[in-house]
């Protein structure tokens, strides 16, 4: 009796020790910012600051405007993201240091990924070093003005299918549309046609295979949720529970589809002037003519994949999330949407009624609609950077930098993970003044000038921002001036009016879907 007493005193003794080890490590970090003087947000075990997103209870956008505006005339703050201390910075001027001047210091976006494991996500947006350095050199030339004209022919091409397959809806359904989803499959042909010189088809077949792909990456269920916050803003807790990001269908059938297209091209001797002849130059022998003198940068076939798998990523669902927002405000702004009709009709005019790379470029108004559309519904709600060495921000720089009782500068150690709130500034009224009214002119000339560049980032800043982004506004402006020069829009009777934002998902989205109801336009 004694034997087994004292081993049930044992076992309990050992669980004890267990947890007081757990609750130890995971608390270690929790009066990191207080011991540093940085406005803070008390953390609670075992979720840190955490527990509203892990619980699912709050979407990502939504937090961090609430982390925002908790810590209002602070220029930095600090989280504790489950245990680790994270930097959040609020005051643009160091976002300019941070992401431009010191780039050197922030090059990095500091996820953690297993590229044996999970082949598809070591690509130039996660990539580190000298290595993203070298692939975004050879990859820049795809995006210049003068590749975008070039491609612009398969860009309009898709939009007038798209404009058709509105009109088919109509007659076929009735007026009222769901768009999120029309929207994706316009930009998945454009991305098949220009990157990858495939007929996507999904316009015309909604359930065709790239469009299957497409949902199976972003699907908004509740697990993949919280594996997509826990890879991007929790780089131990990944490597620990070794979080796989890509789904494996989409990861067997975009490597088979990259790979047989590689092989029809080669064994016919067919090149084309697109995103995927570049990187099959790359794989055969790592040269360029456009960049020299730069190293060599050689790729495997998964490797090549996971290249093509960011150009579609980013490519189909931001512009589509973009498109979806817009012709929800312009459906919401009658007004607003007639004077877009009207610039975008006269423009066409102008160009002998076809639209061109040209045309394009001369609707302004069309771009402050999609900047400010942007603006409140930023596809990219954060930005994050880890700091790869030993860096100062000067509180003689920022004399509001630590809380009351603190006074001198912040060391930000190497390897702490810094986030931007893209969303949350967007949506500040000291930076954008009455900021839940859409309205465009807030990006006139005029006043783009009389505020810093550095409180709008839709496509990031520095040496790593967007590389897609001239593609990405090209596809988007087409898209939306194809369908606007011909319809009215106004909001479905299926739509509530009032945006849900979805806590399963990463980038913000639309419960439920967008329904707008297309009228044609008469003459």
């Amino acid at each position: 009796m004694d034997v087994l007493v004292t081993l049930i005193f044992s076992i309990l003794a050992i669980i004890i020790l267990v947890l007081a080890v757990i609750y130890f490590y995971a608390t270690k970090n929790y009066r990191y910012w207080t011991d540093r003087g940085v406005p803070n947000l008390k953390p609670t075990f075992p979720y840190g600051n955490f527990g509203e997103l892990i619980k699912q209870k709050i979407a990502l956008v939504e937090y961090y405007e609430k982390l925002y505006k908790a810590f209002k005339g602070c220029p930095i703050a600090g989280y504790i993201s489950v245990m680790e201390p994270v930097l959040l910075v609020r005051d643009p001027e160091i976002v300019k240091q941070m992401l431009v001047k010191d780039f050197d210091n922030f090059h990095d976006r500091g996820v953690y990924f297993d590229e044996e494991k999970d082949p598809l996500v070591a690509h130039l947006f996660n990539l580190t070093g000298q290595r993203w350095h070298q692939l975004r050199q050879k990859i820049s030339p795809t995006f210049t003005s003068g590749k975008m004209r070039y491609m612009f022919p398969l860009i309009k091409a898709c939009a007038e299918e798209f404009q058709k397959t509105v009109m088919r809806e109509i007659e076929e359904n009735g007026n009222e549309i769901e768009v999120k989803d029309l929207n994706a499959r316009y930009t998945t042909d454009i991305i098949g046609s220009s990157a990858f010189g495939i007929d996507a088809g999904s316009l015309a077949e909604p359930e065709a295979e790239m469009r299957v792909i497409g949902r199976k990456i972003f699907p908004g269920e509740t697990k993949d949720g919280i594996k997509n916050f826990i890879f991007f803003l929790s780089p131990k807790l990944s490597k620990f529970f070794k979080v796989k990001l890509v789904d494996p269908f989409v990861e067997e059938s975009l490597i088979k589809i990259v790979s047989d297209t590689m092989e029809y091209r080669e064994k016919n001797k067919i090149e084309r002037n697109d995103f995927l002849q570049l990187l099959i130059r790359m794989k055969n022998d790592g040269r360029n003519d456009e960049v020299k003198n730069d190293g060599d940068v050689e790729l495997n076939l998964n490797q090549l994949c996971a290249q093509c798998f960011v150009f579609f990523v980013g490519g189909f669902e931001t512009s589509a999330t973009t498109m979806t927002f817009t012709l929800y405000e312009l459906a919401k702004n009658p007004s607003l949407q007639k004077d877009v009709a009207d610039e975008v009709n006269r423009v066409l005019e102008a160009h002998n009624g076809v639209m061109t790379y040209e045309s394009l470029a001369d609707m302004n108004l069309l771009d402050m609609v999609i900047a400010e559309a942007l603006r409140l519904y930023p596809p990219v709600p954060i930005l994050f950077r880890e700091c790869t060495r030993d860096y100062t921000i000067k509180g003689s720089d920022f004399p509001n930098l630590l809380s009351k009782g603190h006074s001198g500068d912040l060391l930000v150690e190497k390897g702490m993970k810094v986030i931007f709130p893209t969303c949350a500034m967007h949506r500040d009224p000291e930076l954008f003044p009455d900021p839940e009214r859409f309205d465009p002119q807030r990006f006139t000339e005029e006043a783009k000038a009389a505020r810093s560049a550095f409180a709008y980032l839709p496509f990031g800043e520095g040496p790593r921002f967007c590389i897609g982004m001239r593609f990405g506004k090209m596809q988007t402006k087409a898209g939306i001036a194809s369908l606007i020069s011909k319809f009215e829009l106004r909001l479905g009777s299926k739509s509530s009016g009032k945006l849900i934002l979805d806590p399963a998902s990463f980038v913000p989205t639309v419960k439920g879907g967008m329904f707008i109801s297309f009228f044609p336009r008469k003459n």
